[in-house]
């Protein structure tokens, strides 16, 4: 998975996905650039599925299965624009 912010672009690798203190709890690889923790409020839950229960991303993740494994070229996505600095790392 790739993250872009303001502050930085960088791969995290989604290595446990649990529940704690009624939060959906996601916690990266130890291998990635820079340890990362995602909390999702109930609230946020319900708002990933409903947009998974949306048929572009159904067929998304349906023809996942037969694409070749690897990280999306970074040619294909869009660059912030202003970023501020020229190479953050």
């Amino acid at each position: 998975m790739r993250v872009t912010t303001p502050i930085t672009d960088l791969d995290v690798t989604i290595a446990s996905l649990r529940v704690k203190d009624g939060a959906l709890v996601m916690e990266n690889a130890a291998t990635d650039a820079m340890k990362t923790c995602a909390v999702l409020e109930p609230s946020d839950v319900r708002l990933v599925l409903r947009a998974v229960l949306r048929p572009s991303v159904i067929w998304f993740a349906f023809t996942s299965a037969f694409r070749p494994a690897g990280p999306t070229p970074r040619a294909t996505q869009k660059p912030i624009e202003d970023h501020p600095t020229a190479n953050p790392w």
